[in-house]
C-alpha cells in the first residue's frame, strides 16, 4: 500500500497548500509517484502541478550460453542462434516464453533514451479548470491595471520521469528484456518491458459502428499511465463491452468467453474494441491519443497538496492551455 506524505514547504500563495507531496511504494507495482506544486501570482503565467515518477530499468540477462531447449525453440521458429551468445527463455504476461540475450551498452541506451522519450509524452497535456467556488488563489495585480480586477490562475500538468541506477528510492522496478528476434510477440506490462516496447506498432480495431481503422499504439506511454494509477479506457469510461468482459471473467471460463472479452478488464473490449474510435485511439485503450480522462493523476494529487479537504470533482479539464481568468470588480 502506497504512502503518501507531504513536505513542509508552504506555497507561494500560503493558502493552505504545500509545494512538495511524496509517496512510498508498499510493494513493487504500486501507484506511486511525488509531486510538485507551484502556485503563480502573475496575471501571464498559470500555476503548474508536476508529477515525478523514479523508475529502476532493470536488465535481465540470460546467465548461460544457449541450451538445447532455447535451440529447440529457435529452430522451430526459423530462427537460429548465433554460437557464442548467451541467450535463454523468459516468459512475456502471458507467461509465453521467448528468446532473450544480453544486453549491450548500446542496445540497452537506445531503450532508455526511447523509454524517456515516450514516457514525457504525457507531459503538458492538460491544464485543470478550478471550479467557480474555487477562490484560494485568487489574487488583485496592480501595475496600472483596472482597480479591482482578480486572476485565477489554472494548473497546467506537467510531468517528469528519473530513470534510477537501483531500487532504492525507486517508485518501481521494471524488468527489461532484450529480445533475440526483434518483433518476437511478447506481450508487456507495467513491470516487464522488451526491446521492442519502445516502438510505436499498428493495432487495427473496429468500432461498435463495424468501422475499422489502424491505431499507433505506444507501449511505453501506455504502461507510464498504469504507473500514475490509469485504468484501461473501457474501465475508466465504464464501456458496457469492457464491463461484460470484466463480469464474465469473475462467472465464466475462460475458453467459454468470446476471443475479444477473454482477460477481463485485460481484454481487447477494454483497450477500446467495439467502442467508439475515439476511445479506441485514447492512450489507455489500443492507441496514442490523450482526453480529459486522462487527467485523473493530477486531479487527485492537487488535493493531496492541500492541507484541509478539497474537493475537485467540479474542476474541468481543458486539452490546451487556458490563461488566467480575469475577474472584474470582485471584492
Amino acid at each position: 500500500m502506497t504512502t503518501i506524505s507531504r513536505g513542509s514547504t508552504p506555497t507561494s500563495a500560503g493558502t493552505g497548500f504545500v509545494t512538495e507531496v511524496y509517496a512510498a511504494p508498499g510493494s513493487n507495482g504500486d501507484v506511486a509517484f511525488n509531486s510538485v506544486l507551484k502556485v503563480s501570482n502573475n496575471p501571464n503565467s498559470n500555476c503548474s502541478l508536476k508529477l515525478v515518477l523514479n523508475v529502476f530499468l532493470k536488465q535481465v540477462n540470460p546467465s548461460v550460453y544457449s541450451d538445447v531447449l532455447t535451440r529447440a525453440i529457435a529452430n522451430a521458429n526459423g530462427n537460429s542462434l548465433t554460437p557464442g551468445f548467451k541467450v535463454g527463455l523468459y516468459p512475456d504476461t502471458d507467461n509465453h516464453p521467448a528468446i532473450v540475450k544480453e544486453w549491450n551498452n548500446a542496445d540497452w541506451q537506445k531503450f532508455v533514451n526511447g523509454f524517456t522519450g515516450q514516457a514525457m509524452t504525457w507531459n503538458k497535456k492538460f491544464c485543470l479548470i478550478p471550479s467557480d467556488d474555487f477562490v484560494l488563489w485568487d489574487f488583485v495585480q496592480g501595475n496600472g491595471l483596472r482597480p479591482g480586477t482578480r486572476f485565477r490562475p489554472n494548473v497546467v500538468c506537467e510531468f517528469a520521469i528519473n530513470v534510477f541506477a537501483g531500487s532504492y528510492a525507486a517508485h518501481r522496478t521494471v524488468e527489461v528484456v532484450n529480445l533475440y528476434v526483434p518483433n518476437w510477440p511478447f506481450r508487456a506490462d507495467d513491470l516487464t518491458y522488451n526491446s521492442d516496447s519502445t516502438t510505436p506498432w499498428q493495432v487495427s480495431v473496429t468500432d461498435l459502428n463495424n468501422q475499422t481503422q489502424n491505431l499507433n499504439h505506444l507501449t511505453v506511454a501506455h504502461e507510464i499511465g498504469h504507473a500514475l494509477g490509469q485504468d484501461h479506457i473501457g474501465q475508466s469510461k465504464n464501456l458496457p463491452h469492457c464491463q461484460l468482459a470484466i463480469l464474465w471473467e469473475k462467472v465464466l471460463h475462460q475458453d467459454s468467453i468470446p476471443a475479444l472479452y477473454q482477460g477481463g478488464s485485460n481484454s481487447s473490449v477494454c483497450y477500446g474494441q467495439r467502442a467508439t474510435m475515439g476511445d479506441a485511439s485514447n492512450i489507455m485503450g489500443s492507441g496514442d491519443q490523450f482526453a480529459a480522462v486522462n487527467a485523473k493523476p493530477w486531479l487527485d494529487r492537487l488535493a493531496d497538496h492541500c492541507i484541509f479537504a478539497m474537493d475537485t470533482s467540479k474542476w474541468t479539464v481543458s486539452m490546451t492551455e487556458v490563461p488566467p481568468m480575469s475577474i472584474v470588480n470582485l471584492r
